[in-house]
């Protein structure tokens, strides 16, 4: 019988490793503070306009909130006011060349940091996570014929449980091909970048924004595709049992459940480990959703 493993941030938090959001977010702000006191700043001028604490956004939730702040109203609410301040007519007395490009500066300068956040991401993983795994223990025994199929961009299986890596299918590439981002669509409110009868102002601005938002989004259906052409897929035919560690199922991830759970099959029996309330809530959506039928959930 072949066990497929799904793992998740919570497996190499386990062992000790330190990397959680906020772990990233300490070391922005000791690395890179004007990076971490712009975004911090961001942040919280966004949560000032939730309703309740329960939509905040933040460092523990870095990659949903890489979309939400470039979406979020503080951002329509600082391009309006540079529009007003900069979009001056052609014709006006107060015009010149030199300030032809300064609104589309200003929009620019506000969400380039969350670009420089993402590439530090990478950096992080590469410099200050990698090198750490050695020294860690097992914690797990896991059957010589099992698959794992990893959210986490760390070598833990290959390193530490010595797993082979044709066993191992990294959904978001390891520390040295990162996929980071979120896997939101995009309502630009500043207008369609190709919109030929509009202000070319508006318009630079509106790429400028419809470039960083793309850039930071992981394309989901893209990892799919690519998942799906893989050698990894085909052998997950051969799965009767699938258990997911340290996984807080939220619902940017649940394709990926989606898709495995139509690869394994409907008699596949599924063994759900959870830690917190929240994770539980997030996991009776998803099986409900997804019509996961045959499982077991069990806190840690």
């Amino acid at each position: 019988m072949r066990t497929l493993y799904i793992i998740g941030n919570g497996f190499d938090l386990s062992h000790g490793l330190k990397t959680s959001y906020t772990d990233f977010s300490e070391w922005v702000k000791n690395n890179y503070w004007d990076i971490f006191e712009k975004i911090d700043l961001m942040i919280k001028e966004n949560n000032k306009l939730k309703y309740t604490s329960e939509h905040d956004i933040g460092w523990f939730d870095f990659e949903n909130s890489l979309h939400k702040l470039i979406q979020s109203p503080v951002f329509e609410n600082y391009v309006q006011e540079c529009s007003d301040a900069y979009l001056m007519g052609y014709g006006d007395e107060n015009w010149s060349d030199s300030a032809h490009h300064d609104f589309q500066y200003q929009v620019q300068d506000y969400i380039v940091s969350l670009q420089e956040l993402q590439d530090h991401f990478k950096e992080w993983i590469r410099e200050e996570v990698y090198p750490t795994i050695e020294s860690i223990s097992s914690k797990y025994e896991f059957p010589n014929d099992s698959l794992f199929f990893t959210f986490n961009y760390t070598d833990v299986l290959e390193i530490v449980y010595n797993q082979p890596k044709i066993n191992i299918y990294h959904i978001h590439g390891n520390y040295n091909n990162i996929i980071i981002g979120h896997s939101e669509r995009f309502q630009n409110f500043i207008g369609n970048p190709f919109d030929q009868d509009e202000d070319v102002r508006i318009t630079e601005a509106a790429s400028i924004i419809s470039d960083v938002h793309n850039s930071l989004n992981k394309n989901v259906q893209l990892q799919i595709d690519k998942l799906k052409e893989s050698m990894f897929f085909d052998r997950l035919e051969e799965v009767c049992e699938v258990r997911v560690i340290g996984h807080s199922y939220n619902h940017y991830d649940w394709p990926y459940f989606y898709l495995l759970r139509n690869k394994t099959g409907i008699n596949t029996r599924w063994m759900f480990n959870y830690r917190s309330e929240k994770d539980l809530e997030n996991l009776n959506k998803m099986v409900s959703r997804l019509k996961i039928n045959n499982y077991e959930a069990c806190k840690i």
